[in-house]
């Protein structure tokens, strides 16, 4: 039963973080810090030194793509990802793990690409000049859903 605790808190972060950056465009500090503080802990918890390395091995390969994209935005002056949308990913990948994180990541870039190609296509139908950016932390919390309906059993797994 214990080890369902971060899926719960897994779904309830992904969920938030959805309707956040729907609503506002952002992911707050005060969602992702404490959700990773909480991955960190439970999974340490739950594995002592073991679920330690497993939970941050999922942060590193949940937020090491985005940070190398966001450190390229910052490095030509324009920003590519938001710093919010690294973060959340962080903080999937210490609730999900490793394989949970990779299959996160992979989905949440195929939701995002579809976003995007999406909103051109309907804004060209129309005439339209199509918006700078999209929800990318929404479409990658989709990915974290779909992740976890196609490969729930890589998750949470030491």
């Amino acid at each position: 039963m214990l080890q369902q605790v971060p899926l719960l808190f897994l779904v309830i972060i992904a969920l938030y973080a959805f309707w956040l950056d729907y609503h506002t465009g952002r992911i707050s500090n005060h969602l992702t810090y404490p959700a990773i503080a909480i991955g960190l802990l439970l999974h340490s918890g739950l594995g002592g030194w073991d679920g330690l390395s497993f939970s941050s091995l999922g942060m590193i390969l949940g937020a090491g793509p985005f940070l190398v994209v966001y450190f390229i935005g910052l490095a030509i002056n324009k920003p590519l990802i938001g710093g919010g949308d690294v973060k959340l990913m962080g903080a999937v990948g210490a609730l999900a793990g490793p394989l949970g994180a990779m299959w996160s990541v992979y989905y949440g870039l195929w939701v995002g690409a579809l976003t995007a190609l999406g909103v051109l296509a309907w804004h060209k139908a129309r005439h339209q000049t199509p918006p700078l950016t999209i929800p990318f932390g929404s479409c990658l919390t989709l990915g974290v859903g779909i992740a976890l309906m196609l490969h729930s059993a890589a998750f949470f797994t030491h």
